[in-house]
């Protein structure tokens, strides 16, 4: 049977999986079972440093990182193993300069029967060497510990025998007394404190007469300690201190143990606290806003004065009640519920208006909206919540307000808006009926007479004449364009599409901008009101296009889908900047947000940097309404 191996985990730096293989057999056959991490890089190494290994090896010369820098980077981490370098060939003085280095051994590549005794070597020297410098600390420990532990110590202190002698001190004692020495040796070891009490003058004489009592009550064994705070100030200034005496008995000494700590800084720090305390609830009291503080209970521990009116009762009738008290009955069980869930996210605060929704309730009875932020804070290992109350009742009436005037301007824009239509299409009746009618009889009289006189004369065709008719067309056709733009007739009589069709080839005609509509061929027949709509926000980009993009193309996109109208324009101009699409001079914008607002629905307008503008508009197709 043979013996168990000896489990061992071990760090190997190698690049050659044969030599990585070979060093694993050999530790094999010197009794080891290794469990062996193979690293090659720099990186790698730095990574497996601190995984508990209890020898490290490492190949003397690889291409990244050789076994001298290995053994630089390995010390750096200050380890306590051992660490092998292994080498195909070494020098004599490579080798000294590798122990030098801090190796615990070097094995040759073709000597590896000497890795399983170096390793034994370096496993034992590690043990060894802990244990040695576990029994130098214990050792060191023991000389220093009472030393260490007194000179430490900020407070000064000294041990008196059983008579009240200084026997030792401590460091801060012996500063204390060194400092003072000019005035006093009174705090030097061999005098008696209870007499140097006792003789104390000047201001600090009353503490002086009290420190000595409590001083002779300890020693006596009358009181188990004695404490003492007191001022001793100077015209440069102001310093407090703590005096503290204990009892100390042994079988060498009997006597006590004096603390004399300066607590100026403590008192100081009480002092500024006690200020900025005061000064809180002067900001607590003097804020606006109400402010209410509960405990992890919910129970109510602070109401600033805003809150006592804002829910109108006093602090006296606030205090110690549940906050439901604060709330109606109604929301009581759900805000208890939120203050707790907020409580389990350990975010510090909610901003205001971050918790939606919320109502008060007056001691009346009156229940009223408000608006809160609520932080948490643990004091003393209680949780504690505050928040801060807004009444947004005025504010609320005064939205309200602007909401219904808003509807009311808005349904004023419409009705404006639809009465321009109705008389724009009048106008463009009249114009195409009247004068249109007027101007083609014109045309035809002139048109005749012209041909009487050229069958009775014998002059060419008079100029004047044909001037006449030339002019009489143009006007015709002028005519025609602006009752076209009062009131396209192919909008009632042919529809949406058709009309948008043609008002995208009148463009492309008249600017040279290619202008392409993609419209569904089933596209529906539109209220008059949704179709004039949509016509005069195409026309408004068009002319913006015109105007400001410098395009050479326009790309309409005109479907409906689930009874909503979506229209999708596209330029390929220099692109609308987000400053542009406010201000004064983006009162078109505005208009078509309006128009669109007004008829249900929304227009997003996106520009890109030379790349143009993309204009989504998302009409409702039942509402049929629009300006």
């Amino acid at each position: 049977m043979h013996p168990a191996k000896t489990p061992l985990r071990i760090l190997h730096l190698e690049d050659d999986p044969k030599d990585a293989e070979l060093i694993c057999v050999a530790l094999e056959e010197a009794g080891f079972a290794p469990e062996i991490v193979v690293v090659q890089t720099k990186a790698d190494f730095l990574a497996q440093l601190d995984q508990g290994w209890e020898i490290i090896l490492a190949d003397y010369k690889l291409p990244q990182l050789n076994g001298l820098q290995a053994l630089a980077l390995f010390k750096e981490r200050g380890l306590d193993i051992s660490f092998i370098l292994i080498s195909g060939t070494i020098g004599e003085e490579a080798a000294v300069a590798v122990m030098q280095a801090g190796a615990s051994d070097y094995v040759l590549k073709n000597r590896l029967t000497r890795l399983g005794p170096a390793v034994e070597r370096g496993l034992r020297e590690t043990v060894e060497r802990r244990a040695r410098k576990q029994a130098e600390a214990a050792l060191q420990a023991a000389l220093e510990t009472q030393t260490a532990i007194l000179d430490a110590l900020p407070a000064q202190i000294a041990l008196l025998d059983s008579l009240g002698h200084i026997v030792t001190v401590n460091a801060s004692w012996e500063a204390f007394g060194t400092a003072h020495a000019a005035q006093s040796a009174d705090f030097f070891i061999g005098q008696n404190y209870v007499d140097v009490c006792d003789g104390a003058t000047g201001a600090c004489s009353e503490e002086g007469r009290a420190v000595a009592q409590g001083l002779r009550s300890v020693l006596t064994g009358q009181q188990p300690g004695f404490a003492i705070e007191y001022p001793c100030h100077s015209p440069q200034e102001k310093r407090w201190f703590r005096l503290m005496v204990a009892p100390a008995s042994n079988v060498r000494l009997a006597g006590a143990v004096v603390m004399h700590v300066d607590i100026t800084a403590r008192k100081i720090a009480e002092q500024r606290l006690r200020e900025e305390q005061a000064r809180l609830t002067g900001l607590i009291d003097s804020a606006m806003d109400a402010i209410v503080t509960v405990d992890a209970a919910q129970t109510i521990v602070r109401v600033n004065p805003s809150a006592e009116v804002m829910f109108g009762c006093s602090a006296a009738q606030i205090l110690g009640q549940p906050l439901t008290r604060l709330i109606p009955a109604r929301f009581g069980a759900r805000h208890a519920q939120d203050v707790r869930a907020f409580g389990d996210t350990g975010a510090s605060g909610r901003r205001m208006g971050a918790l939606g929704a919320i109502w008060g309730l007056r001691a009346d009875g009156q229940e009223f909206p408000v608006e809160a932020s609520i932080s948490q804070v643990v004091v003393g290992g209680e949780k504690f919540y505050t928040a801060i109350l807004r009444d947004v009742t005025e504010r609320q009436q005064a939205e309200a307000e602007l909401l219904r005037t808003s509807e009311e301007m808005r349904a004023l824009a419409r009705h404006l808006e639809v009465i321009h239509d109705e008389q724009a299409a009048h106008i463009a009746r009249e114009l195409h009926d009247e004068l249109g009618q007027t101007l083609t009889v014109l045309k035809l009289h002139v048109r005749a007479m012209q041909k009487r006189l050229e069958a009775h004369a014998d002059e060419p065709p008079s100029f004047e004449a044909h001037e006449a008719i030339k002019l009489i067309e143009a006007s015709i056709s002028s005519l025609r364009r602006l009752c076209s733009e009062l009131r396209p007739p192919m909008l009632d009589h042919l529809g949406l599409r058709p009309a948008l069709g043609i008002l995208a080839a009148d463009f492309q005609t008249r600017s040279g901008i290619t202008c392409t509509l993609e419209a569904q061929e089933d596209f529906p027949l539109l209220a008059a009101p949704l179709q004039a709509t949509v016509y005069r926000l195409v026309q408004e980009l068009l002319t913006n296009v015109l105007r400001h993009a410098g395009a050479s193309a326009v790309h309409i996109v005109l479907r409906e889908m689930e009874r909503t109208l979506l229209l999708d324009f596209n330029d390929n101009g220099c692109g609308i900047a987000d400053a542009e699409q406010t201000g004064r001079k983006s009162l078109g914008l505005l208009g078509m947000r309006e128009r669109s607002l007004a008829a249900g629905g929304t227009i997003t307008f996106a520009g890109h940097p030379g790349q143009g503008t993309t204009v989504h508009v998302r009409l409702p197709i039942d509402q049929g309404s629009g300006i």
